[in-house]
Order: structure tokens, then sequence, then C-alpha cells
């Protein structure tokens, strides 16, 4: 731990002595000292406890994790080539205790002088600090990571000067070999071959070469590189992105206010939507302090007006007015409105807008109730916002009518019409949609439809009725043996899941509803239930002696003898049970939302524990008919819109190898028609197992505007495939694709992040990706990414108040205000795989897209109790993402089901072990024995070892394990294990049941990681210690070498190694994975980054069941307008 020294000052804001502020006529922002520290250290902010430098690479802005501070002797930085007259640096250091750091700065390269900065930084909100030597205490937590940092940049230097440079001729260099170098001073000896070819060394050289080819450092054919990685380290991408982003033209005009890079604009002839006509600036009265105001008409018993006429103007319900701003109860509201990101060209967009309700009169004052809209610089697009750009929010006021200034003229957008050109006048519009500031999305809003005034005199608040009505839900009401809470009606006999009390974060309890009592002293509703267990909980106590086809499945309940009583406030839904007699198709029955079945009842408590049981007779098994008859009907209605539509024509890019494709489809709402990927390996795989699509190995670039050329009526000859270069088919025409998705895999947002905007020309992809959806115009849109896209930021490129200025969650505001100007609606969160059934730690940004009018899918209710930390985080404006909870009024991680967990994916797989090389610690008589007991119980050892790391042409032609296929260990012993074996022959046999090979020290750890849940690398023995860390130095995220606990969830999937790994995804056992490359490294390696780059299965068919949700909407309202309308349904 460090101790803060009395000396210490803590920075802030105030300039050291030799410092110079920055120039006046030139400020931005971003500009902040840059200094030196030395004998520093580093440490959480907290707790004072000592940190790795590493673990700062993780930082990113908004993160609310873990803060970082640090401490050491700062004096101002003195660039070596800057004219400084000759004199030397004699300013005394100072002891500085730094504000929290923002970030850790490394390898910076620039493009335009070919060079690579050998400094590392900190940043924190005063000033870059670049880091010197560490203190004596702190040289343990720096020396791993500073060697890693020394020999990458050796290496790049060395291959820049020298193209022709060898792994032999760079070791034997100067720089690495000499004495007085400072990686030889450092190891006290020279670098060595190990040291370069070591694991650790080999994977950060990789992430940073790949990180820094995108910013156009190329040095594949370099023969070191070649040496250590061949095709390896660039088959992540495979071949080259595009020079120019392909973009349409509304998109472009956005994507040149926040992007730098070079786009190709390329114009449809036919444009979905329509530019409004410039609306007539109405000349309108601006009232002073004091006007004269007079009601119209007479009054109501409510005292309410049809009209009031303030100075010479007449003001009615329905009309949009700018009032004085005022005290706003918000402070986090208030503050974003104050802040500099959200200043807007237009002086009008410091003021207030509201929409009037009603007018009346209170105790002698004049008032309207109106509904509250925000000016888009004041809501989460901060900077990037329409200057003219207006959004209905979710509030209602009572504002007096002395504080309006002036009407507002206001064009209310068709859902044919585009956003109209900005100004800076008093010319708004607004397209209806409502900004919901609590979820941080952009909704439709069914309270407007039109320019015209409410057709009445008055009319009364929808928001404030909502409120009415939420209010009224939220406490439980007892009424004729029923009970209505949460918009939900509850009765005898209803099954229902009941929060834990000692837990609100446990999975649910499930019960049955045996009666309601209404207890007058504390006003409370209580209800007494018999409770359901999970069966599986009764197998886990020993009770297999009947069991010997038994699989596990959340699903199968059995009746306990436990009668509680709860609150009726601990009630969290409804599910439905039914004997599994009467249930003719399992599957079918299990399919749907809270559904389960029951066999057995509670007999008798067995003496060592757990439950007797005995067979439910399906004439004793009770439940509502009224609440079951109703569901039923509800279902069966859905059965018929479901077969009157059919499913949505899915246009998917980036489809990688089909994680995301294969969970919505199998919700059964979408079919995916069409699929864009750029990597050959990848796209080789989705057309193997996806023969109905039309899968294009091409940019997307490209297709875009190959497809726009054509669909113009241009004569082009056809694009052909990357891989086989045989002619791709054009991409459907507009109008055929009722969905988009996808989500480009951008190494800026997961790797190091050293660079302080989006530069790269992958990173604009995402321009692209939405100009697709201006062509096409699909009913729905889906994106999906890394969690690192919300804190990623950009620049402002267009005159005005923001130019020049860095924008921060950048790429989160660009997409909000591309879509919503696109006529869309919009949400996003973070959503967690675990908690819809996979056993892998994933999380992912969702932003789901609804044009106007149609239903915007909701995100999935957790299904799940998956037990990882809460996420949540705060964005520039002060907007907190939360986790998404079946209540957010009354927010727990609680679920129905229990995680799903390691075993329950692959414990119906036979076992096997990599033989320990003993390279180091020589076999004894004990280990012999050991390999012999596993061997005689079923758990064979396979050599393991590859050609000390480097895959040359006489690599092995296999890989440990089963690379030819092996039967399965069991039946499948899960429903999670019978899912996943799906759609092959029962006696086939599991394939991709091998891992990749490592060095001799890789090998000889593992197999001396102790064998038991959660063991790593601090068990193992000294002469095995990985160099420059050791147990003290460790940190909690260092789990290296770690065995993985059968009981809890895999960690987030890694482009590595795995037996089976895609099992841990969710893929279905029958997807076959395959490469265009015939090497084995190179097959297995394009195999397991297709599984680790995908979208886990659960969650994606999770998202595809949220989407048809929002489908039946759709279509139950389209059945309801054709009921209205006397024509007959088809």
């Amino acid at each position: 731990y460090y101790t803060v020294a009395g000396d210490e000052l803590i920075e802030n804001a105030c300039l050291l002595p030799g410092e110079t502020g920055p120039d006046l006529d030139n400020f931005d922002v971003e500009d902040i000292p840059v200094r030196l520290l030395d004998a520093f250290t580093v440490y959480e902010w907290d707790t004072l406890r000592l940190v790795p430098i590493s673990d700062l690479l993780d930082l990113g802005p908004g993160d609310a994790g873990v803060r970082y501070g640090a401490s050491g002797l700062v004096k101002p930085w003195t660039d070596d080539g800057a004219d400084d007259d000759g004199d030397e640096d004699d300013t005394s250091p100072v002891a500085i205790k730094l504000s929290p750091v923002v970030e850790l700065n490394v390898h910076d390269f620039s493009p335009s002088t070919g060079s690579l900065d050998v400094k590392m930084y900190l940043k924190t909100e005063f000033a870059w600090y670049i880091l010197d030597a560490p203190s004596k205490l702190y040289k343990s937590y720096f020396s791993g990571f500073w060697l890693k940092h020394q020999v990458l940049h050796l290496l790049v230097t060395s291959a820049l000067a020298d193209p022709t440079i060898t792994l032999a001729k760079f070791l034997q260099s100067p720089e690495v070999k000499g004495d007085a170098s400072a990686i030889s001073q450092v190891l006290k000896r020279t670098l060595s071959k190990d040291d370069i070819l070591s694991e650790d060394m080999k994977a950060y050289i990789q992430d940073v070469l790949l990180d820094l080819s995108l910013d156009g450092l190329k040095l594949a054919k370099v023969p070191i590189i070649y040496q250590l990685f061949k095709v390896d380290i660039y088959s992540k991408a495979l071949v080259k992105p595009s020079l120019s982003t392909v973009v349409t033209p509304e998109v472009h005009a956005l994507s040149m206010v926040l992007f730098s890079q070079h786009f190709k604009v390329v114009r449809p002839f036919t444009q979905a939507l329509l530019r409004p006509q410039k609306c007539p600036l109405n000349m309108v009265e601006i009232h002073g302090a004091f006007p004269i105001i007079k009601w119209i008409g007479s009054p109501t018993l409510s005292s309410i007006y049809d009209a009031v006429k303030i100075g010479d103007t007449v003001y009615k319900p329905g009309e949009v007015v700018i009032v004085l701003p005022g005290e706003d109860p918000d402070k986090i509201r208030q503050k974003n409105a104050q802040a500099l990101s959200s200043q807007s060209l237009n002086y009008l967009a410091e003021y207030w807008f509201i929409r009037i309700c009603y007018l009346f009169e209170r105790e002698g004052e004049q008032f309207l109730h109106g509904q509250w809209l925000a000016h888009g610089s004041k809501t989460l697009l901060q900077e990037a916002a329409h200057s003219n750009g207006l959004f209905l929010m979710n509030s209602c006021d009572d504002v007096p009518l002395a504080s309006i200034i002036q009407k507002c003229n206001l064009h209310w957008l068709a859902f044919n019409e585009m956003e109209p050109l900005e100004d800076a006048s008093n010319r708004f519009y607004c397209s209806g949609l409502i900004w919901d500031e609590d979820l941080g999305a952009f909704l439709d809003s069914i309270q407007v439809s039109s320019e015209s005034s409410p057709t009445g005199p008055y009319q009364t608040c929808a928001i404030c009725d909502s409120q009415a009505v939420k209010r009224k839900s939220e406490t439980p009401i007892l009424n004729l043996g029923s009970i209505f809470y949460l918009g939900t009606l509850y009765h005898k006999l209803d099954f229902i899941y009941v929060l834990n009390e000692q837990d609100e974060d446990a999975s649910y309890k499930i019960g049955q509803i045996l009666s309601f009592t209404q207890d007058n002293t504390s006003n409370t509703v209580q209800v007494q239930i018999r409770q359901l267990k999970h069966y599986d909980k009764f197998a886990k106590h020993g009770n297999f002696f009947n069991l010997v086809n038994w699989m596990k499945d959340e699903h199968h309940l059995y009746y306990t003898s436990n009668i509680e009583t709860i609150l009726a406030e601990h009630i969290a839904g409804k599910c439905y049970v039914q004997h599994l007699s009467a249930i003719g198709n399992l599957e079918a029955w299990l399919h749907q939302k809270n559904h389960f079945y029951v066999q057995d009842n509670f007999n008798r408590p067995l003496p060592e524990g757990g439950d007797n049981l005995q067979t439910l007779d399906s004439s004793v098994h009770c439940y509502c008919e009224e609440c079951y008859k109703e569901h039923i009907k509800t279902l069966e209605r859905k059965d018929i819109l479901y077969e009157q539509n059919k499913p949505l024509q899915v246009l998917e890019l980036f489809s990688g190898a089909g994680g995301l494709s294969i969970g919505l489809e199998e919700s059964g709402f979408v079919e995916t028609r069409w699929a864009i990927e750029y990597a050959p390996s990848a796209a080789k795989t989705f057309q193997s197992n996806k023969k109905r699509a039309k899968v294009y190995n091409q940019d997307c670039n490209l297709l875009l505007e190959h497809a726009i050329q054509f669909y113009n009526g241009n004569d082009l000859p056809s694009l052909k495939s990357l891989d086989a270069g045989k002619p791709l088919p054009p991409l459907p025409k507009p109008g055929a694709v009722d969905l988009i998705c996808g989500g480009k895999y951008c190494s800026d947002l997961v790797l190091i992040p050293r660079k302080r905007v989006c530069r790269s020309p992958v990173n604009s992809l995402v321009c692209n990706m939405l100009s697709y959806v201006e062509f096409y115009r699909p009913k729905f849109f889906l994106l999906e990414n890394v969690v690192g896209l919300l804190n990623h930021k950009l620049r402002v490129n267009k005159a005005g108040p923001h130019e020049g200025n860095v924008v921060a969650n950048g790429v989160v505001k660009y997409i909000l205000r591309t879509l919503t100007s696109l006529g869309y609606q919009v949400r996003f969160n973070v959503l967690q795989a675990g908690v819809y059934g996979s056993a892998q730690n994933r999380r992912r940004v969702i932003f789901w897209g609804a044009r106007r009018g149609l239903p915007l899918p909701e995100f999935p209710i957790p299904t799940h109790n998956f037990d990882s930390k809460l996420w949540a985080a705060q964005l520039d404006t002060g907007l907190k993402i939360n986790h998404v909870v079946r209540d957010p009024d009354r927010p727990h991680r609680g679920a129905p089901l229990r995680a799903v967990t390691v075993d329950d994916v692959i414990s119906d797989l036979p076992k096997f072990d990599w033989i320990n090389p003993h390279w180091i610690i020589k076999v004894t008589r004990a280990d012999k024995a050991e390999v012999k007991r596993r061997a005689a119980i079923g758990i064979p050892a396979f050599e393991a070892v590859s050609n000390h790391g480097v895959w040359d042409q006489s690599e092995e032609d296999s890989f440990p394990g089963y690379p030819d296929g092996v039967p399965y260990a069991s039946p499948p012993r899960t429903r999670y294990q019978a899912r996943a074996r799906q759609g092959i022959a029962e006696d086939a046999d599991v394939e991709l049941h091998y891992t990749a090979r490592f060095s001799e020290g890789v090998i000889e750890r593992v197999c001396n990681v102790a064998i038991e849940p959660g063991a790593d690398w601090k068990s193992l023995p000294e002469e095995l210690a990985i160099e420059g860390k050791t147990r003290e130095t460790s940190t909690q995220r260092d789990v290296r070498y770690s065995r993985i606990d059968g009981s809890k969830h895999f960690r987030t999937a890694m482009t590595t190694v795995a037996p089976n790994s895609h099992g841990s995804t969710g893929f279905p056992d029958s997807w076959k994975f395959l490469s265009v490359s015939e090497r084995p490294s190179t097959i297995v390696r394009d195999q397991l980054r297709q599984i680790g780059n995908a979208v886990p299965v659960p969650l994606s068919r999770a998202l595809g069941n949220a989407l048809g949700d929002a489908l039946i909407k759709m279509w139950e309202a389209e059945a309801e307008a054709v009921r209205e309308s006397g024509s007959p349904e088809v």
C-alpha cells in the first residue's frame, strides 16, 4: 500500500513554475500541460493499494469502476527539440498527488512522420504526465509491462529502419544485446529468444501491432514479424479495409460533423424521405416583463379556459410556447444544460419549451399546464444535435402564463419528411419523438400526430393520466377474491414468481396462490402460497436411485409441503405450470416464456436431507382455469398472427460465423436472407451452415456503392467474392429488407485505449452501416458491439461553438442523431449474455431502432440469475445506463431460473489431459502413477507441445484431443446440452473437441496448476513462477492459468484456445466452423477467432424474442385497422 507523504501537494489547475498558459486565441479544452513524472507510484484511489501499471489500460471515459491515482516528483516537460536558447532546465521537481487518472496512453504512432513514441503518458483532468522512472516501492509493479513495452518499441523501430530484419539479426542488434541497453540493465542480462517467444510477450506484441495496423503501420512482410506470427497477426482482418467509407447523402451530412475520414457519397435516385419546404418565419410577439394577460371565453367549473391573450397574441391548447427558464429540480439535467457541450448555435435553445395542454386559474394566478419539450442540445445528443430540433418529454408542469416569452414557430414532421436544414432562428421542428431521459431513448409519441390543435376546447394531460394509473397499480388492490398489482390480475391457484426476502438478487421462488388476506392494521395485502422447487435441487441431494435417464431441466418443478405467507408487493410476476401428462408437445410448451411443468409431489423429508417425492396424479394438479384459458387464447391468437405473416427478411452486416443470426432465427420471427462478411473464413462458415442465405464475401462499402448504382439503373459488372473470385448476385432492392442487423468488431474499442479520438477508417464503418439503413429503410434496425463503443470519442469538424472540441460518447451520440434524423426511434443499453442463459460472462452494447409508427422492441427481460457484478456507466450528460430488470422501479437481479454453469454446457464431453513435458521440473514416480490413474478412469493424455511457438512448415498436423471427432461421454444431461444437440443424430460424434498447441513452458505450467476450481498461476511451484509476477503484486483480475469452476460460468471468450469452445457461446453442436486455409495452425485459429468474436447465441435468441413481441404488437395493430376498415382479413 502507498502512504501519502506529508509534503505532497494535491494536483489542481494551477501551473507549475516554468509553465506557460495556453494560447487564448486558439484555446482548446484539450490544451493541458505536459509534465514529467519521476519516482512515481500508481495505486487504487480509494484504498491506496498498489496496482500494476497494466491495470490502467482498461480505463475509459465515464468508467464507473475502480479509480486510480498516482504520486511522484513532477516538473514541466521540455521537448529536446524545442528552441530554449540553450538554457539548462534547473526547475526543481515538486512532490504531487495527482487527481484521478483518466487515461494511460502508450505506443502513439504518427502516420505523418512514420515514428512510434516510446514514452508512456498518464492523463488527469489537469495535465499529461510522461512516466520517467518508478519509485523503489513500485518497481516490481512496473517492470513486467515496461519490458513488453520496450521490446515492442524496439521491434517496430527496427522493422521500420530495416524492412529485411530477421529475429536472429534483431537479437544481435546493439539496442538489444548491448550491455548499456535499457533492457539489459533492467534484466541484468541480454534479451533472449525465449523472452520474445513467451506467450505474454507474443500476445502483447500481436494486439498492439494489430491496433497500429489500423493507423497505417504495416509490417506483415518484415521477416521478423512473419517469423513470429506468419499470417496470423493480420488474419483478424485478412484483407485491408476500404480507403473510403461509402455513405448516403443524409448520413454523410451528419458524419462530416463528427468524423474526419474521407467519405465517398453515393446518391440513390429514389429518396425515401422528403425535405420539408422551409416554413415561413412567422413574426411573433416577444413579451417583456409584466405583460397584460386576458382570458378568452368563460371558465369551466374547474377554472379552465379555452384561450388566453397575452399582449396582442392569442394562445390556445396544443400550441408550443417558449418560456423563461427556471430552477430545474433535476440537478444533473440542469448541470448538463449548462455544460459547454450542450450549447447551440440557436440562442433560443437556452430557453424552455412547453406544449400547452390546458389553461387555468388557481387562487387568482394564471397558469398553463403543459408537456415539456427539450431542445436537442439538452438531450444526450448535446453538440451533435440539430439547432432547430425539439423532442417531447415524459414530464409536465404548471407554468405561470407571465413566464411566456413568445410563441414557438413549430413544424411537426410527417412520417415521410426528413429534418429541415439548420438555421439559428425561431423556426423549429419536432418529429413527435419523445426523449425519455430515464432510459436514454427516443421513442414514438401517440400524443402528437399532426400540426392541428386539439379538437376540443382543451384536453387533459396524457402524462398526468399515465402517472396516475402507474401510481394506482403500484399498490396491490384486493377485490372479490383477487388482487390487481403492477398491471396484472392474480387469482387463487395462480402460479407466481416471488422475490426472495433475504436476498432480492437471488433466484425467484415459485409458488401457487392459496388465499388472500387484507391486513387492515398495516394496510397490506398478504398472500398465502404453496412453494414449488426445481427438480434438479431434489436430484442434487443424491436421489439418483431412479434417475438413470435424468436430465437437468430448469423448467421441471415439484410441489413441496412449504406453506408461507408473503406480502403482495413481493410478487414478481405470473408463470404457468402444467402437469407433464397434459402437455402434448413439451418443447413447444417450454418455448413460451414463463412455462414450467410438474409431475411429482412432496411425500416426506429424508433424514439425510432433501425430499422424498411421489408421482403426482394429474387430477390433483389444480390451477386457475380462467387465467389459464385466457393465456392459451392469447398464445393461440399469436400463433394465428404468426401464421398470417411471414418472418422479417434480414440483411446482416459483418455477420461473422453467425452467432447473431442463429439466435434471431431461433425465435422464429426472422429469416436471414443476405449476409455480408469481409473475412473469407467466417463467410465460408456462414454459407456452409446457412444454405438458403446469400453470403457476400466482400467489402461492405463496395457492396453498398454497387447496389445503389445498380438500382439507379447503371450497367455494372458483378462484384466478385474475395475468397473464390466468383461473381456475386446483386444485393436486394430497396423495400425487400425488413431488418438490418450486425456489429463490426473494432479493435480500437477493445484494445489499448491510447488514442483520444476515433481516427481509423474501420471505426467509420458505423457510418456505412447507417447508410444501409438510409438506402433500404428497413422496419427495424439492430446494432451490437463491444461495450467500449459507449466511451469512444469523436471530434467536431464543423464551424460553430464546438469546432475542434472532443465529443465524449461521440459514437453513441452519432448513432442516436443519425437514426432519429432518418425517422427512427432508438434505444440502447448494455446486456449481459449470462442473464439470458449463456454460461459466459459477456457484455454487449445493443441499439434497437424502429421506424416511426412501429413498435420499438424492448430489451429482453432477464431469465437467469447470473452471478456477476451489476453494471452501470455514467455518460457525459450524467445519464446513468442501468442494467435491464423486470421492474425498473424495483431494481434487483432476481430472475426465474438459475444461471447456466460450465458443467451444464460441457459435462457430456469426454475428458482428456495434456502430457506434461517436464521441461523444467523432472518427472517423478508419483507423476507417472497419477497419469496411469487418470488413464484408468478414462482420462487419456495427449501431446500438446508446439515447435517452440514458431509456426513453420514442420508444424504438427493434428491437435491435442480428438480432432477427428469422438462419441459423447453421455446422453444430454441438461436442457442446454439437449438444445445444442438438436439437428444431429443420436450416435453422432462431438466435433471440435481439441486444443491448440503451446510451448513447453505453457504446457508445464498448466499441468502443474492445482486441479481445483479457481486455482491459477499463484499455485505454481517456484520453479515455474512467471517472471516479474509474485503473489504480493498480483491482482484479482490477474487470473492467468486459471482453472474454471464447473459450478460457475466461463469468463469472456477470447480468440484463444478452448476445446469445444463454441458450446460456451451457445452455437449448436451441428455448426461447422471452416477456414479457407489448409494449414492446421491457421485453421484452428480461424475457428477460435470466429467463436470468440461471435455474439452468444442465448443473447441473440433473447433479442429475437423481444423483436417477436414487437412484431405481435405490430400485427395486432394491422389486424385491428383491417377490422375497423371493414375489409376482410387476409
